[in-house]
């Protein structure tokens, strides 16, 4: 088929980079970054509440953060294989960047719906989430002392993991925007259509103008988010459908109660323009962080002993 229709290919990953440049890098990268510098000043060795911080750092970091960092907490001994895949499931939420600027405010136009998509994904994720694991959520554990990064290396090494984490997911967006491409030119029915939306969430919230849907799209995570969880950490695939279902499910109820009591009005919804996010690299803003980001990893690279290849000094 890409030798076939390569237009068609082509259309599906200029598409899939689109999104990515608009909705994923704004989104995901600069709320990741934090994130990982927080787990990097050994918060985890410090408390005895790991399995709550973690929960909650999956909240805020985005799709795939959790998943990595019950990874990286069972490599380490701090939590056992049976916790993490318990565990797992539940840890798998869109960041709140990524739902009130990107779909709020780029997709649907509007940030009050942002954080009504918001509040119903987070309620749906911590009813179910205390539902089923509230005793393990405050299970005191205790580990080995972990001591935190230096500053400067923490920052660098932050930057460096979201920088490779949003590619990664940028990289599965175009792979199946060219799918769904291809899906789109020889669909002819809509229950096609839907299976389609399933695969990858972005590509299809992007396409979709209805907010119960889309609140549905962000708690199922779709098939492509599935895959980078289920690729860093294993748990029963079962399991695993019929919760993130539920959640999605719940976020769609607690979407429509939110409307209803809000009193929204969904044909607002039919004004929203396309995706319209604008970068500002015209002001002093850009060489500012430049020259910042230049000078921290300087000092970051004095502080290392030198091996004598660039590139390994570098990283």
């Amino acid at each position: 088929m890409l030798i076939i229709l390569p237009r068609v290919s082509a259309k599906g990953a200029l598409e899939g980079l689109k999104l990515s440049a608009d909705i994923l890098v704004p989104a995901v990268f600069p709320f990741a970054v934090p994130v990982i510098f927080l787990v990097g000043t050994g918060v985890f060795g410090n408390s005895r509440h790991k399995m709550l911080i973690l929960y909650v750092l999956s909240l805020l970091g985005g799709y795939p953060i959790g998943a990595k960092l019950i990874s990286e907490l069972k490599n380490s001994g701090d939590i056992s294989g049976a916790n993490a895949e318990k565990l797992l499931p539940f840890c798998v939420n869109a960041g709140p960047s990524f739902i009130v600027s990107a779909i709020g405010t780029g997709i649907l136009g509007d940030k009050n719906l942002g954080y009504i998509l918001l509040i119903s994904h987070i309620l749906s994720s911590v009813i179910l989430t205390f539902i089923f694991n509230h005793k393990l959520l405050f299970t005191k554990t205790v580990g080995a002392k972990m001591r935190g990064m230096p500053a400067f290396d923490n920052f660098v090494y932050s930057v460096h993991a979201a920088a490779n984490a949003t590619i990664y997911i940028c990289a599965f967006v175009v792979v199946f925007s060219v799918g769904g491409a291809f899906a789109e030119r020889f669909s002819t029915g809509s229950s096609l259509a839907f299976l389609i939306n399933l695969f990858e969430v972005t590509t299809a919230i992007s396409r979709s103008r209805n907010i119960y849907y889309i609140s549905f799209l962000l708690g199922f995570s779709g098939f492509c988010v599935w895959m980078q969880v289920l690729s860093q950490e294993k748990t029963s695939l079962f399991r695993f459908a019929v919760i993130r279902t539920a959640h999605g499910t719940l976020s769609y109820i607690m979407t429509v109660l939110i409307m209803k009591i809000s009193g929204t009005a969904v044909q607002t919804l039919g004004n929203a323009g396309d995706v319209c996010f604008t970068a500002d690299s015209s002001g002093y803003a850009l060489a500012f962080s430049m020259l910042v980001m230049i000078l921290l990893l300087l000092v970051s690279i004095s502080s290392k002993n030198h091996t004598g290849n660039l590139l390994k000094d570098v990283i």
